[in-house]
């Protein structure tokens, strides 16, 4: 399996298009997440600067920095200290749901490298994302249950 390192675009958009797309349903998304994983991104969030969007960015490019090093064997930096974030937050968005679900899909396969990657938080946060994004679809609303 080959893997890159995923662009601060790639995964702003992504992030950015769930905040439009989502609205309130973020707030239980990421109240299940800090709960199911542990993540604490809304306590984090409140003792920090950081947005929410940085801090969840920050964790999938940290989880595909080290899936590429896993795959490759090499050392490509992911912080150079604790405290220094290699994720920058850019106001890029798609316009297209499934751009949107596409890369998501994209960005799952550069961190999946090993076979417990689906259960680190960054595949996690990910899944919660394009099913959050899926159920405010309209086609989606409309389509019947069962």
């Amino acid at each position: 399996m080959s893997c890159c390192v995923v662009n601060d675009k790639t995964i702003s958009s992504v992030l950015n298009f769930w905040s439009n797309s989502c609205g309130n349903e973020n707030r239980k998304i990421l109240n299940d997440l800090d709960f199911k994983i542990g993540l604490d991104i809304l306590s984090r969030q409140k003792y920090s600067n950081e947005s929410q969007l940085v801090i969840i960015g920050q964790i999938i490019l940290d989880e595909n920095h080290k899936a590429f090093n896993c795959n490759y064997k090499v050392n490509y930096k992911i912080k150079k200290s604790e405290n220094e974030k290699f994720y920058y937050f850019k106001n890029e968005n798609y316009s297209n749901v499934f751009q949107c679900l596409k890369a998501i899909d994209y960005i799952q396969y550069q961190i999946n490298v090993s076979h417990d990657s689906e259960e680190s938080p960054a595949y996690k946060i990910l899944n919660s994302i394009r099913k959050a994004i899926i159920k405010v679809q309209p086609q989606y609303l409309k389509a019947i249950w069962g």
